[in-house]
């Protein structure tokens, strides 16, 4: 009997950086050891939730964990758990923290939440999208990234790169994959055009991991430049459908679905 196993993105991502930084570690250190020590924490420790989305070192030393039933705190000897009361749902997909140690929440329905650690609240954020010629919905959020001036950037799939002002939560939309690219049929073009991972380097310039391959945003011009060529044939298998995206030194390292690539 076959065994079939479906992955979200969000669990394809999450593999794509678990394998990702184990090669870097295996490549830049080459070190060996003869044990791993593995903990487990659960009820016991405070922890009712049996799923972990993302983790965050804060600048303050904490790790930060959401989950689906809400925003898990660990100080190195016990575990917090903190929920908003304000939404009917705690499930946070991504975690992200700011220049102010704000950490920045994006729950399950693609709404955000900010998270103030000094006082342990929470503020709701309406997304005000501009309005779109297709009337099309924007699809998950599949990234969150946090530019040095505190503004937020969302992945969103069917819709590309999102800027959204923490304070007002009017957003602007830039395409991956524009309306006049008419490389791909319409459908492909809406499948490519999203970002699954940011760097933003010491200039503010951006690095997109996309399935349309690494592209280089300037958030001052809104240029939006491949840094590949693409193959000849749109239908082509694609090696370069990037979905995390980390820097070493001078180096980017790049996860892909099927292989890593460095980017010097």
């Amino acid at each position: 009997m076959q065994l079939q196993i479906q992955l979200s993105q969000k669990m394809i991502k999450q593999l794509s950086i678990f394998l990702l930084m184990t090669i870097i570690e295996i490549i830049t250190y080459a070190q060996k050891t003869d044990e791993f020590i593995v903990t487990r924490f659960e009820e016991i420790n405070n922890i009712s939730s049996k799923s972990v989305t993302d983790i965050l070192q804060s600048s303050e030393g904490y790790l930060w964990m959401s989950s689906n039933e809400g925003l898990i705190r660990y100080d190195g000897y016990s575990f917090k758990i903190f929920t908003n009361t304000a939404n009917y749902s705690n499930s946070i997909q991504l975690i992200a923290e700011d220049t102010r140690q704000n950490i920045w929440l994006v729950l399950l329905d693609g709404t955000l939440a900010k998270f103030d650690p000094s006082n342990a609240s929470f503020t709701n954020v309406l997304i005000k999208y501009p309005l779109q010629s297709t009337q099309e919905k924007p699809g998950g959020v599949e990234s969150i990234h946090i530019d040095k001036q505190n503004n937020i950037w969302l992945g969103i799939t069917r819709t590309g790169l999102v800027k959204v002002d923490p304070l007002s939560g009017n957003a602007k939309i830039y395409d991956v994959v524009p309306d006049k690219d008419h490389y791909y049929t319409p459908e492909l073009r809406k499948f490519y055009n999203r970002v699954l991972d940011v760097y933003e380097d010491e200039q503010g310039l951006f690095w997109l991991a996309t399935p349309d391959g690494l592209y280089h945003f300037n958030k001052e011009t809104a240029v939006m430049k491949p840094l590949r060529v693409r193959p000849k044939n749109p239908s082509d298998w694609r090696d370069d459908n990037f979905r995390c995206i980390h820097r070493i030194k001078n180096t980017l390292w790049i996860g892909s679905w099927g292989r890593w690539f460095k980017f010097l």
